[in-house]
């Protein structure tokens, strides 16, 4: 039998943990040096990493290690939110609970860090007297600023009664983004007026304005005009004691959104004095004539969605007098002021308020919008609205997209009949339909790869509209039609039959595909 050296034995045991000695003291020394990269990483990065938390958890990084013991302390950021806020001190009320935590971050911070961002949100905030909340806000507001806050969210749902807005904030000159937001409650709104004569916001670049009731006649336009690089601005559900004027050179993204149903809609106007515009949305009643006062040579997008009135117990919509008329010659005004735009998208009162009146949208055509080539309409496609949709092809020959939402709800005149329920040979419909496409067929659409049709009933001025497209557009890559959401078997049986009629007409483009959805 052979027996090993014991001494070669202790040898190998020796050099063995000798090597596991070192690879432990090696995977020490990374895993140290993984805590000490970061420990080491620059305050900014460590700021990013804590942002990512909600407030509360952000400050337990203290336990961590000296290192991060006061990293809170300094942190740009601040997001309090009433809402999101968790107590279990039984003893207090969440209202007071949460008023003392907020007092408690700003006692604690380090004075002479600068505040980037203050969020204040209050919604859902319920108390009898939540008067002792509201000036703790006013003082939570004046130290952001005093910390040269650049951006500042305040969300308080309090209503004039209680909450006034303090004029100091317009006079700061950090600030970069400002959004105010009240309750869609007239009663719960923020209420501004009284605006200081050395109101000056000199770096402001976003304004959000959302449930402002202004006092003042000239309040909100005052504002406007003290904020010289605005560049972006939105309204919505804002309530003005007169007509708005926005008079802004630099603004570049405008939002408006003043449709709230049961509120006093009153005959006022809008002035846009914009030239830098780039995009434009509008949600509004057409009762508000909106007047655009400067050449938007640069405007690239625009939505528009406008409705005339309200709707009774059954539906029907309430229009009084004339307003029809004065509606038809407002939208196609508007229209008009972008016929330099890129992209854009009109809801579906846009075409059944104009299809009355066919004749109103021929002055808008005198210059083509020869930029345009993105289009997306909403259509209740009653035979005169064929017309309008026409005509607004036609005059935008170098659409490469189209997209067309049909609303079944929306038909202020009878739809036309179902396409299989009528003879097409000798359809009155038919031919009165194809009348109105002679004007148009001299014209081919040479860009238009792409065309869109959502909720397809059937009916036989979709069937026309479809035949024309197909038969107008030389570079058609694909149309994709949606059928209306109904399962009824007569539903499918007519949608196949629709399907098969339109796969049977011909094409001027060689490569168009036809999807059914």
């Amino acid at each position: 039998m052979h027996y090993k050296n014991p001494i070669q034995n202790l040898d190998y045991v020796v050099i063995n943990n000798a090597r596991m000695a070192n690879t432990a003291k090696r995977l020490k020394e990374n895993h140290e040096g993984d805590q000490d990269r970061i420990s080491a990483l620059p305050e900014s990065i460590l700021h990013h990493i804590l942002s990512f938390l909600e407030l509360k958890q952000a400050i337990k990084s203290s336990i961590l290690s000296s290192k991060w013991r006061y990293v809170w302390t300094s942190l740009p950021f601040l997001y309090f939110d009433f809402g999101l806020f968790e107590t279990k001190n039984l003893k207090q009320s969440k209202a007071k609970s949460f008023e003392k935590f907020v007092d408690r971050v700003f006692q604690l911070r380090d004075t002479s860090s600068v505040i980037e961002r203050l969020n204040l949100n209050c919604s859902g905030f319920i108390s009898p007297d939540p008067q002792n909340l509201i000036n703790s806000i006013y003082t939570w507001i004046l130290i952001g600023l005093k910390r040269k806050v650049k951006e500042l969210y305040l969300d308080v749902p309090f209503g004039p009664k209680h909450f006034k807005l303090p004029s100091y904030i317009f006079m700061c000159e950090s600030l970069t983004k400002l959004e105010l937001r009240g309750s869609a409650a007239p009663q719960l709104c923020i209420f501004l007026s009284n605006l200081p004569n050395a109101m000056s916001l000199p770096r402001l670049e976003s304004l959000v304005l959302q449930s402002v009731q202004f006092g003042g006649d000239d309040t909100p336009n005052n504002l406007f005009s003290k904020c010289p690089v605005l560049e972006s601005l939105t309204i919505t559900h804002c309530v003005f004691q007169s007509n708005l004027v926005i008079t802004s050179p630099k603004l570049k993204h405008l939002m408006i959104d003043l449709y709230f149903p049961g509120t006093n809609k009153k005959d006022s106007t809008i002035k846009l004095n914009t030239p830098s515009l780039l995009s434009f949305r509008c949600k509004d009643y057409m009762s508000r004539d909106y007047y655009v006062e400067t050449y938007l040579s640069v405007l690239v997008k625009a939505e528009l969605d406008m409705t005339p009135g309200e709707f009774d117990a059954n539906g029907i919509l309430q229009l009084e007098g004339n307003s029809r008329s004065l509606y038809e010659q407002r939208m196609m005004k508007l229209l008009k002021a972008f016929h330099t735009i890129e992209d854009l998208t009109l809801s579906v009162w846009f075409f059944e308020i104009n299809a009355w009146d066919c004749s109103a949208i021929y002055p808008v055509y005198t210059t083509s919008m020869c930029n345009l080539r993105c289009l997306r309409l909403g259509a209740g496609l009653a035979d005169r609205s064929l017309k309008m949709i026409l005509n607004l092809l036609m005059n935008s020959l170098q659409i490469e997209s189209l997209v067309i939402e049909i609303n079944k709800a929306i038909f202020t005149t009878p739809p036309s009949p179902y396409w299989d329920e009528v003879d097409l040979t000798t359809s009155a419909n038919y031919e009165s339909l194809w009348e109105t496409q002679e004007p148009y067929v001299q014209y081919m659409m040479h860009e238009l790869k792409f065309a869109e049709v959502r909720g397809v009933q059937g009916r036989l001025n979709e069937l026309v509209l479809l035949q024309f497209l197909l038969k107008q557009c030389t570079v058609l890559e694909k149309v994709l039609i949606y059928l209306v959401d109904e399962q009824s078997p007569n539903t499918k049986r007519k949608a196949t039959k629709f399907f098969h009629k339109l796969a049977s007409f011909p094409r001027a483009s060689s490569t168009s595909a036809i999807l059914c959805v």
